[in-house]
């Protein structure tokens, strides 16, 4: 993965949600794709985050969530 420009990648999901999606829909499935071994592995992985972003009703709660399932790894 190149540099990560958390500054490019905020003001994106700022100023244009539907793109910033599409973006990060792109990227993740370009590093998905160099791990072709793992390839189902990281797409149901990406599913499970996904998942639990979205049932979590706060950023904090899927922080703390996220950090538990990487602790359980």
């Amino acid at each position: 993965m190149p540099c990560f420009d958390f500054d490019a990648w905020r003001d994106l999901a700022a100023n244009d949600p539907a793109e910033y999606f599409r973006e990060r829909e792109r990227t993740l499935s370009a590093f998905i794709a160099q791990h072709p071994e793992s390839e189902q592995n990281l797409r149901d992985l990406q599913s499970h985050i996904d998942q639990v972003r979205v049932v979590s009703g706060s950023p904090a709660k899927a922080a703390r969530e996220l950090a538990r399932m990487l602790g359980d790894r």
